[in-house]
């Protein structure tokens, strides 16, 4: 009982950081997709004026 116990309580401290690492690459692709949509957003306006 104690060894399913202990089981358990690795494989949620695992997943919970994985769950973090999950979370933080959607996060990262997202914001790199902002920045390059930004930049070429600036580069059309730049040229238009």
């Amino acid at each position: 009982m104690k060894l399913k116990l202990l089981c358990l309580g690795l494989l949620a401290l695992f997943l919970s950081g994985c769950m973090d690492s999950i979370t933080a690459v959607p996060k990262a692709a997202i914001d790199g997709t902002a920045n390059f949509i930004g930049s070429i957003w600036d580069a059309i306006t730049f040229w238009d004026n």
